[in-house]
């Protein structure tokens, strides 16, 4: 009790259980200095536990001045905590008024979460994650939950993981785009196919109702490069206030994705396309900056993420870690302005996994199949096999950017 007392006391993070909603919740406002709470939730307090603190609680609010309690600035709900009952039980121990951002770890009561709103008149962040990939009414509880997203006020920053379609997304971006300056769609976990699906006209129209935007993070479906791809990164250059950009770059090729637990070898085709999409090194990477860049000047940090090595074949799945390499490119270059500083992200890590993928749990060196050498030479022809099979973490290189290329 005495450290909520503490003049320095600007953030702090504790433990809720289910029996002290409603008894804690305002002992959390006498700290005068409190600025930042991060609440976390457990069902494992009985209440028998927590009956003798109830007069000690009491005790503390009645000694606290009512102008020494807490102005929240920020509130952040750690993952699986019914969000919709403890913000309606802070809201009425304390004021919420000033409250600026909230982080909800995982959307557990998408049908209270509409009432927050009312609750947060001057919020300006909102981090929510709709991703409960176990949940049978998963999509009702998306809907509900997007219901929530739109009753706030006009917000300047939002971040979601688990968006899964594009009509949740033009009905965020229809209410909250003149006012959003940040917007990051993180992808699902469970779901990693399900996220919405962009193209050039649709990047326009944000574009349009996003005027003021300055931090980006999409996901886009790569298709080897051709002239769709290369016009969805064109439009993305013409946000005129952009200046951080989140590529996630979807690359599985598949048709069908296997159930889960399901490994089975790729379509020749299909594995090929993969490759091909999955395959970012500098100067892909560089090419995609420079599509962008041309028609943004204002663009500062582009940041490309490869995902989707999800439930391939074991060999398969080998080859995408060699070749899904993130990227990060600056315009900080003070040596050569013109040109972005590159750094590969997490590149120690990278090297250990790939350093690891050559032996398998016996010890034993991997070896490349004939299947997988002869889709490999389909896309390379240049490389021989015997270079494939010795050398196949370093003989390739990305193919280029296929701005004339209609086809996929």
């Amino acid at each position: 009790m005495d450290t909520l007392q503490l003049p320095g006391l600007h953030t702090l993070t504790t433990t809720i259980s289910h029996y002290q909603l409603s008894e804690m919740m305002p002992v959390l406002f006498t700290s005068p200095g409190l600025k930042h709470l991060c609440l976390t939730y457990s069902y494992g307090v009985h209440e028998a536990g927590v009956a003798p603190l109830e007069a000690t609680w009491q005790s503390l609010i009645d000694k606290a001045k009512p102008k020494a309690m807490s102005q929240l600035e920020s509130v952040t709900i750690a993952i699986n905590g019914p969000e919709g009952t403890m913000l309606s039980k802070l809201a009425a121990a304390g004021d919420l008024s000033q409250l600026r951002s909230l982080d909800i770890g995982r959307v557990c009561e998408p049908g209270k979460f509409v009432k927050v709103a009312d609750l947060l008149p001057n919020l300006k962040r909102l981090f929510l994650n709709l991703d409960r990939i176990f949940s049978v009414t998963i999509e009702t509880e998306i809907e509900e939950s997007i219901d929530g997203i739109l009753a706030f006020r006009p917000l300047e920053y939002l971040y979601v993981t688990g968006l899964r379609n594009i009509e949740a997304l033009d009905r965020i971006i229809q209410c909250h785009g003149p006012s959003l300056k940040g917007l990051a769609l993180v992808p699902t976990t469970g779901k990693i196919n399900q996220y919405p699906r962009l193209n050039s006209s649709k990047l326009l129209e944000m574009m349009n109702l996003c005027p003021n935007m300055e931090e980006l993070r999409l996901q886009i479906k790569r298709s080897a490069g051709n002239q769709a791809e290369c016009e969805m990164y064109e439009a993305l250059g013409a946000f005129p206030n952009l200046q951080r950009l989140f590529l996630d770059f979807h690359f599985d090729a598949r048709t069908k994705v296997p159930r889960m637990g399901i490994s089975a070898e790729t379509d020749d085709l299909e594995l090929r396309r993969t490759y091909i999409n999955a395959a970012m090194d500098e100067s892909l990477a560089l090419q995609i900056w420079t599509k962008i860049k041309d028609k943004s000047p204002s663009l500062k940090d582009l940041r490309i993420l490869p995902y989707g090595n999800v439930r391939f074949a074991k060999e398969e799945r080998y080859l995408i870690d060699c070749f899904a390499r993130s990227y990060r490119l600056t315009g900080y270059n003070l040596e050569n302005p013109g040109v972005p500083v590159m750094e590969q992200i997490e590149e120690r890590a990278w090297k250990i996994k790939r350093e690891n993928s050559w032996h398998n749990s016996r010890d034993e060196e991997v070896r490349l199949s004939s299947r997988i050498v002869s889709v490999l030479q389909s896309i390379w022809p240049q490389v021989s096999e015997q270079t494939f099979r010795s050398e196949w973490w370093n003989c390739w290189t990305s193919l280029p950017l296929q701005p004339d290329n209609q086809s996929w």
